[in-house]
């Protein structure tokens, strides 16, 4: 658990930063970004595994040990180019898998929510919001076809609200 506390203080604004740039290009040029999500996809993969490995390495000089961090990294950069190997066969079930996304994303949030409830922190707001994404996910993953460019513009305007939250619970983590 600490290391999952660990990573969201150490790369939580720049995930801020990843998920609000993203969610307003999305937002207001969804063509365009549709035809390049996979190139999106595939460098901040890459980045943030690169930096998990280098994380990985810096704690192994103190801990001797490959930890999870090293691993999950290496394993990050090995999926950012299967995305890229792949990448046809991924455009055409992309709007499935950004609502698995969202919903992977929301349960995380759901269950940081709750941690924040059981130690005395006021979070109703972020229960309701990680519900709503719940059913935002589960509407993307089970309806992916249907206007598929309103609904990445949904993804968008999610993915800018994922940036704020982002932001608000690393700030809380840090503080």
């Amino acid at each position: 658990m600490s290391n999952f506390i660990d990573s969201i203080k150490k790369y939580g604004y720049l995930r801020s930063a990843c998920y609000l740039i993203l969610g307003i290009a999305i937002l207001f040029s969804p063509r365009s970004v549709f035809k390049g999500i996979v190139y999106i996809i595939f460098f901040y993969l890459l980045i943030m595994g690169i930096l998990q490995i280098i994380r990985g390495l810096q704690a192994k000089k103190y801990t001797g040990n490959v930890g999870f961090e090293t691993t999950s990294g290496i394993l990050r950069v090995i999926v950012a180019f299967v995305v890229l190997w792949f990448s046809k066969g991924i455009i055409s079930i992309l709007p499935m898998f950004l609502g698995f996304i969202i919903l992977i994303f929301a349960i995380g949030q759901f269950m940081q929510s709750w941690t924040a409830k059981r130690n005395g922190f006021p979070v109703t707001g972020q229960v309701v919001y990680s519900a709503l994404m719940i059913l935002a996910g589960i509407f993307l993953l089970f309806n992916p076809f249907s206007s598929l460019m309103i609904l990445f513009q949904i993804f968008g305007f999610l993915l800018i609200t994922m940036a704020v939250s982002e932001f608000i619970n690393t700030r809380r983590f840090n503080q």
